[in-house]
């Protein structure tokens, strides 16, 4: 009887020994990009919005959709002066593409100035609220971030 006990016992304290490995297999955190940061010149760093993304560590990918930038909710609205300069940090990789959305949730055909090395865009000459997409893109993937601007004329900021 005692033997059939400890036999019962040690079979339990193994299966619980292999699940408490397992566990710590399967509760890896996934890969995920890097929160990103813009600031004008001078000015403090904001945390933009972070899109949709596809990424890997090399065992594992992951790709996230999100809502359109222009269906985001958007803590900070950055007042910004035409042909300012924003700046984004932490960005890993480069800038693919910058897209900008009115006021309408409309893409508007305009050239928009980045570089995509420096990792900053040149505020479009426009007048109002409008939403900027960054699509950034690196080794471990691709993803894209957003902000929110209120663009003002030169003398009006």
């Amino acid at each position: 009887m005692n033997k059939i006990v400890i036999l019962f016992v040690l079979i339990i304290c193994a299966i619980l020994i292999i699940g408490i490995i397992n566990f710590g297999e399967v509760s890896q955190i996934e890969p995920e990009p890097n929160n990103a940061f813009f600031k004008l010149e001078f000015g403090n760093l904001i945390e933009a919005n972070r899109g949709s993304y596809s990424w890997n560590d090399k065992e594992t990918y992951v790709i996230a959709d999100s809502i359109s930038p222009v269906e985001m909710d958007y803590a900070i609205t950055l007042d910004v002066k035409k042909d300012e300069m924003i700046y984004f940090e932490n960005l890993e990789g480069i800038i693919t593409n910058v897209t900008i959305y009115n006021s309408q949730k409309q893409i508007l055909d305009t050239d928009i100035t980045f570089d995509m090395n420096e990792k900053y865009i040149v505020v479009p000459s426009l007048v109002g609220e409008y939403i900027v997409k960054v699509d950034t893109a690196c080794d471990k993937g691709k993803v894209w971030y957003s902000i929110k601007l209120n663009i003002h004329d030169d003398d009006k900021l």
